[in-house]
């Protein structure tokens, strides 16, 4: 991390993926510099990783967002599985902070914060909903 800070690279705006070795001082670096963690439960555990820090992430004011990666490395990419898992891993984190970590979280971590991730003036109404029997245009 701090070659990264050193080249400029660590901002806002930039979104470090997994951060599963971090180093004593990388979590006030990244906190300062404003960088959002992405944390991928699926991923996490298709790799056998040991558990994810979340709770020393948040600790250090650390924004954590929830991502899926990708096919190559999780089961799913369903970010409905992927709060079910982070929930699973961490009985503490709230149903709350779960969505936030998956919609207002992530567009930050995306520089999309306030167009996406948040029902408000000005963002994009980017809703899905399931289209089984009785949902949807005709249901």
């Amino acid at each position: 991390m701090a070659r990264l800070d050193a080249a400029g690279l660590l901002r806002g705006g930039l979104s470090l993926v997994h951060a599963n070795h971090p180093a004593e001082d990388d979590r006030s670096l990244l906190r300062w510099r404003g960088v959002v963690v992405v944390h991928c439960p699926g991923a996490h555990a298709w790799f056998d990783r040991e558990p994810f820090s979340l709770g020393a992430w948040t600790r250090a004011g650390v924004g954590v967002a929830l991502g899926t990666d990708s096919s190559a490395g999780n089961a799913d990419l369903d970010m409905g599985r992927e709060v079910a898992l982070l929930r699973s891993g961490h009985p503490g984190v709230s149903p709350a902070e779960a969505f936030e970590m998956a919609t207002r979280t992530g567009a930050r971590a995306l520089g999309l914060e306030g167009k996406v991730g948040e029902l408000c003036v000005g963002a994009h109404a980017d809703l899905v909903r399931g289209w089984g029997e009785g949902v949807g245009p005709r249901g």
